[in-house]
Parts: structure tokens; sequence; C-alpha cells
């Protein structure tokens, strides 16, 4: 189960996702005010509220508890704590303080915007409180050395790890030490290779799995291997970073190659002279993740929940016309979408807050009107309105 809290502007709510089912569902909308820390532990699930306070969540009937209130740490006076983050384990949730120097930094000036000191200051982290869980187990006492072909997943730790990470390293699916322990990295390696051999992606190195792996019997890790329309996995996620990062999609990158995955794969094929397909072909792969492929120049449809610097890009343009009130940030919030229904009743286009890409192509052609209107003003704005 994935567990996230999800701010659609005008609530928060608390979400599960399963995986199995593509089936979410809501499991609370809290009455507090919550940071963006969620951890679920076996049977408990924790967030932790603006004022400091951590709250354990019942999945079966809803209710939210308050758990502790978080104390502050003993920290000397050149420090302080930029925030706390949970994390969850089988019978045990610790919370850890991000700790950093107090001095004052610098900020530095970019076109797009202005850094703040936190964003140039290394930070640690501090256990600042061990909370242990009722009626669960903890994860150490669970984990045994592994008896070479029994079942291997993540907790298994032993010769027979070692045994597998070997030939996975050799072959190029695993890049780590080869230390015995089936972490994320190992459980990614054994994922990747369950998919390239077309079996039932699992992340757990069953029998059959480990006999073919200790053989050597499989073939090398190929980074540019042909993506499928509807494939998952950690080859999909990689491609939708990348893609993100070239701008050519700003949806979240899940690792499910959908229809929004698929629109910017054809739009990066156009742009770059490949030959159009439904799916990421190997001279697509190639070209994608060369080291000199530049950033997308069309627009791409943005809708509320996107982020990225398309976004950012988007929010600067709205803000500049004096749709957008508030802020400039790289999300697409409930403000980006009531600015833009702002632009398209001024221009007559139908409202809908989405900003297609003929909406885009107005918005930022040099004669888009500025907002006829009134908008909010804040403490910090600095425009002609102000």
């Amino acid at each position: 189960m994935v567990y996230y809290i999800a701010n659609t502007g005008s609530a928060v709510r608390i979400k599960r996702y399963d995986p199995n089912t593509l089936e979410q569902r809501v499991i609370l909308t809290p009455e507090e005010r919550l940071t963006d820390q969620i951890a679920a532990s076996q049977t408990g699930l924790y967030v932790l509220g603006t004022d400091d306070t951590v709250y354990r969540i019942s999945q079966q009937n809803g209710v939210m508890q308050a758990v502790t209130k978080i104390q502050d740490p003993p920290i000397s006076a050149t420090k302080l704590v930029e925030r706390y983050r949970l994390f969850a384990a089988y019978g045990q949730l610790n919370v850890y303080a991000e700790v950093s120097d107090s001095e004052d930094q610098p900020a530095l000036m970019f076109i797009e915007f202005t850094t703040d000191a936190s964003a140039a200051t290394a930070t640690t982290d501090l256990l600042v409180e061990e909370i242990p869980v009722e009626n669960e187990e903890r994860a150490w006492k669970s984990l045994q050395p592994a008896v070479q072909y029994a079942p291997l997943a993540i907790g298994s730790r032993g010769d027979a790890v070692k045994a597998i990470q070997q030939p996975l390293y050799d072959h190029g699916y695993y890049t780590y030490y080869i230390d015995g322990i089936f972490g994320w990295r190992t459980e990614n390696a054994v994922k990747t290779l369950q998919g390239d051999l077309g079996r039932t992606v699992t992340g757990m190195a069953d029998d059959s799995l480990q006999k073919l792996i200790l053989s050597g019997n499989f073939p090398n890790y190929d980074p540019y291997s042909q993506i499928n329309y509807g494939d998952r996995g950690d080859r999909v996620y990689a491609m939708q970073l990348r893609l993100r990062a070239l701008g050519y999609m700003a949806d979240t990158a899940d690792g499910i190659f959908g229809r929004r995955t698929q629109a910017a794969v054809q739009l990066f094929q156009q742009e770059n002279g490949i030959a159009q397909s439904a799916n990421a072909t190997r001279d697509t792969l190639v070209r994608l993740f060369a080291v000199d492929t530049p950033q997308c120049t069309s627009y791409i449809p943005l809708y509320l929940g996107d982020s990225g610097y398309r976004v950012r890009e988007l929010n600067k343009r709205l803000k500049e016309l004096y749709y957008l009130s508030g802020s400039v940030t790289d999300t697409f919030t409930s403000d980006t979408a009531r600015a833009i229904r702002r632009f398209q009743a001024q221009v007559g286009l139908s409202i809908n807050g989405e900003a297609s890409v003929a909406l885009q192509q107005r918005l930022f052609a040099p004669g888009a009107p500025e907002c006829s209107g009134y908008i909010a003003l804040y403490r910090g704005d600095s425009n002609g309105r102000v």
C-alpha cells in the first residue's frame, strides 16, 4: 500500500493507493493542519501536524489521535531545527530533526527565483524520539540470516544475499556494495531483472530466480531496452524523471507508462526527429539519456497537481500579467487554476482552469492582456499594482 497526503487547495486528505488493484480511497479528511510528513508501520499510520504534534490514524475507522508533542531537542545556540521527519518500521516510530547552522547565509539571486539561506545550508539528522508501537514485533527481531534458495526479500541478509548480489553486479543490474543485505537497491535490481525476463515483478527472489542468477545465464543489463506502453517499474520511473528534467512532462513520476507519459514520449520523438511510436524505442531512449539532449521547445498541457519548471514558467507569466495572487511556485495549485480561469474569462476562452497548449500560446504571446480586475496583494509583493 502507498499512503500519501493530498492537498487539493480546498481540503487536505489522507489517502491510500493499492498498486495491485489501481484503486485509491480517502482514509481521513483531518481538521488539524498537517505538514507533508506521513509514515506507516505494520498496523499504524502516522502524520505530523504543523504544531509539531504526531498523530496516529486508525486505518479501520479513520480515527485520528495525538501520540506525542515533539519537544525541542537540546542543541547549541548556533544550530536550528529546519523541520521534523517521521520514519516508521515494524514496532517503532522514529522522529528525526533536520538541524542546520543558524548563521546567516547570503541569498543567491537567479533570473527565475531567489534562494533562501536554507537552500545552501547543509543539514544533519538528529534522532529526537523513539516511540514503540504496541502489538507490533520489532523489525530487527524478524531479520534472520538467509538460507540459500529460501525466498529472499527486503530484510534478508547473509551469504545467500551476497551470492545473488555478485552476479547481479557483474551483469550491471546491481551497482552497490556486495554487503549481503537485501535492501532497496537489491530489490530494484531484482525487479528490473524480473521485468526484463518477462516474469511477475515482485522484488522477491524465489528459488527459481536465485538458481538462474547464480547460473549467470541471463543477459546483461541494457539501459536502452525498449519500454512499452503499459509497462511499470524502475525503467519507466527513470525515463519519467528524464522527461520531466527536459520539460516534456510535468506529471508525477510514478513508474507507470500511462497516457500522459506516452504523450511526452511522442512529443520528444517529434522534436528530435525520431520515428513516431506508441512506445519508447531504443532510438528514443538513446537520445533521451544523451548528455547533450536539448530542453523541450513546445508547450505541454498542464493540469492541477503538476509540478516542475514548466509549471513555474506558467505561474510566473500569470503573475506578470496580474492574474495570479501570491508567490510563484513550481506546483500547479488551486491558485494557479483560479488565475487561469481569470485569463480564460477575460480573453473569451472556455473556463475550465486547465492550461492547454492553445491557452499557453495566447498567454505567452507578446500582446497577452493584463488582468483587468482587482487581485489580492500581499506583504512582499513587488509589482506595478502595488
